[in-house]
C-alpha cells in the first residue's frame, strides 16, 4: 500500500473524526484497524486504494448528499470485510461498524450508513438518494475507459480465480454480474453519473466477449 494512498485516507479519515466527534484513541485504532483489513494480501482491487477513490469521488459531489457523516462512514466501512468465498461481507462490514462505532456516534447516522453498506451488495435503486450515489460511485469503474477498466478487470480476477479456479469464476462473473448487469434499463441510478452507461455497456460487451473465446 502507498503512503500516498494511506496519506490520503488518513487526511479524510480525520475530517470525518472530527466531524463525528470521536475520542482520538478511538479514531486512531478504528483507523489502524480500517487500514489493516483493506491490507489483506488476498485483495487487489477491494483496497484502501478503493475507499480513498471513492471518498475523493465523493468529495466532488458534496453538494448532492443529505447525510455527509453517514456517506463517508459507508464508503469506508462497505468492503471492510472482503473475502470472496462468503456472499454475506456487506452484512459482517456493517455489523463491524456497529461494533467499532455504534456506542460513539449518532444512531441516525449509524442506521444510514449501515443500510448503504448493506446496499452496495445488489447495486439496484433504493429509497434513499445518498445511497444511491454510494452505489454508483462504487460502480463508476464500470464506465471508465477500457485500459482503467482492464486493469480493474485484472485485479478483480486475482482475487477470485485463486478460491474459486479459472473456469468457475469466468462463469460466474458472466451468470452472476455481467449478463444481469447488462440487462438492466440503466446501469447507474443517479443523474451525476448516467454520462458513464454507454461507455460501461460497451465495456461489459467486450469483456463477456473475451470470457467467451477463453
Amino acid at each position: 500500500m502507498s503512503e500516498d494512498v494511506i496519506a490520503r485516507f488518513d487526511a479524510a479519515w480525520t475530517a470525518l473524526a472530527r466531524d463525528l466527534a470521536l475520542e482520538a484513541d478511538l479514531a486512531t485504532a478504528c483507523a489502524q484497524s480500517v487500514r489493516t483489513h483493506y491490507a489483506e494480501p488476498h485483495r487487489h482491487y477491494h483496497t484502501l486504494r478503493h475507499i480513498v477513490s471513492l471518498l475523493e469521488g465523493a468529495r466532488d459531489l458534496r453538494d448532492h448528499f443529505e447525510n455527509w457523516d453517514a456517506v463517508r462512514l459507508a464508503i469506508v466501512f462497505h468492503d471492510v470485510i472482503y473475502d470472496v468465498a462468503k456472499f454475506d461481507n456487506e452484512h459482517q462490514s456493517a455489523l463491524l461498524l456497529a461494533e467499532m462505532l455504534g456506542e460513539y456516534i449518532d444512531g441516525e447516522v449509524l442506521i444510514q450508513a449501515q443500510r448503504t453498506i448493506e446496499a452496495t451488495q445488489r447495486h439496484v435503486a433504493t429509497p434513499w438518494s445518498d445511497t444511491n450515489l454510494v452505489i454508483d460511485l462504487d460502480m463508476a469503474i464500470m464506465g471508465q475507459p477500457w485500459p482503467v477498466y482492464a486493469r480493474y478487470l485484472e485485479a478483480v480476477r486475482a482475487e477470485y480465480v485463486p478460491i474459486y479456479g479459472e473456469e468457475m469464476y469466468r462463469q460466474g462473473r458472466m451468470a452472476l454480474f455481467l449478463e444481469p448487469t447488462l440487462q438492466k434499463p440503466s446501469i447507474f441510478l443517479t443523474a451525476p453519473f448516467t454520462a458513464l452507461d454507454d461507455q460501461a455497456h460497451a465495456n461489459i460487451l467486450r469483456e463477456l466477449s473475451l470470457l467467451n473465446t477463453v
